[in-house]
């Protein structure tokens, strides 16, 4: 919460933070991205739907650069790889 924050004048802050859940890294956290060579490639958490929970390496550089990665049933990042080539 904000110190500045009064609960009769809701205009008295606008900060807002939403705390990030700690993902364990993948193998392959931290590399260069394949698909750009600019990004980073980092580990990131399915927050909904069908693969809630699933972990997966994507581009640091989203939403210029698409390129994820999906680990295979071993938890290697480095078995199905799926690249979006939209740019």
């Amino acid at each position: 919460s904000c110190n500045a924050y009064k609960k009769d004048d809701p205009a008295s802050c606008n900060h807002l933070e939403w705390p990030k859940q700690k993902v364990d890294p993948l193998p392959g956290h931290g590399e260069t991205c394949a698909s750009c060579n600019k990004g980073k490639m980092v580990t990131r958490m399915v927050q909904k739907g069908d693969k809630k929970g699933q972990r997966f390496l994507s581009c640091d550089a989203y939403p210029n650069c698409k390129n994820s990665v999906w680990p295979d049933d071993g938890g290697n990042s480095k078995g199905s790889r799926r690249k979006d080539s939209r740019r």
